[in-house]
């Protein structure tokens, strides 16, 4: 059976010496090839093997996961993967893999269950929770927002991000920006942000809630600020190539 399996998988070999009892690791690593091969069929009775002899290994039932999802067996993957979150509660990628298995499978509601869960273990993956809920939802930043369902400041942060880079706002992450979990600096950011995406109204309530001039929730606060119009001139002049400006050509004059 060793001989089999070293035989069908040249890129096994070079452990042999290391693994010449015909131990999981061979079968893992068999497992492996195939998958690179796509021999799904025989990446699925290799890593098994391996499994039968070390059952606890969350990383080979994580690639079980991923062959029988490449098979469209998703009832088979999604046991695999169970397993390995299992034995694995607090790692994000079998969450994560057993989530694009559902949402392949067309099992969207439950499948942003797990991506959410992954990306709370995980919070350098709300970008890509971000793209993957807007390719679902594309013009709908409150639907983005609901499946995402950011719950720390963290997240929030991440999610008013993106949602500003891509012309997006919605009422609950327009009240995170002028709420108290933001620091003057990071606010400051967002300020600019929203200034370079041209929401010029809710830069100024933002930028109210870090300095305490006017009445944040008020749209007549905008007519006149000093404080924000000048923070609003000093940022265009850097884009200017000269300190001097000819007024005839201002947008306002007569």
């Amino acid at each position: 059976e060793f001989r089999r399996v070293l035989f069908r998988c040249p890129a096994a070999r070079l452990a042999a010496a290391a693994c010449d009892d015909g131990g999981p690791r061979l079968y893992k690593l068999a497992g492996i090839a195939d998958i690179q091969d796509e021999r799904f069929d025989a990446a699925a009775a290799d890593l098994k093997t391996a499994l039968a002899r070390q059952p606890k290994d969350y990383f080979s039932w994580m690639r079980l996961g991923f062959v029988y999802t490449k098979l469209k067996d998703y009832d088979a993957a999604a046991a695999a993967y169970q397993k390995s979150i299992s034995l694995a509660p607090f790692y994000s990628q079998p969450q994560q893999y057993l989530g694009l298995m559902l949402l392949e499978k067309g099992d969207r509601d439950q499948a942003f269950a797990y991506l959410r869960e992954a990306a709370r273990r995980r919070t350098e993956l709300y970008p890509w929770l971000l793209h993957l809920a807007r390719e679902q939802f594309p013009d709908d930043p409150q639907a983005i927002e609901r499946t995402v369902a950011p719950d720390t400041v963290a997240a929030r942060t991440v999610t008013a991000q993106y949602l500003i880079r891509h012309s997006m706002m919605t009422p609950a992450t327009a009240a995170f920006l002028t709420g108290g979990d933001l620091t003057d600096s990071e606010k400051d950011s967002f300020v600019r942000s929203l200034l370079d995406g041209g929401d010029v109204v809710l830069a100024h309530r933002v930028w109210a809630t870090k300095t305490g001039h006017g009445d944040p929730a008020s749209a007549d606060s905008i007519v006149y600020d000093g404080g924000f119009e000048n923070l609003e001139i000093d940022r265009k002049s850097t884009r200017l190539n000269s300190s001097h400006t000819d007024i005839s050509r201002m947008p306002f004059s007569a």
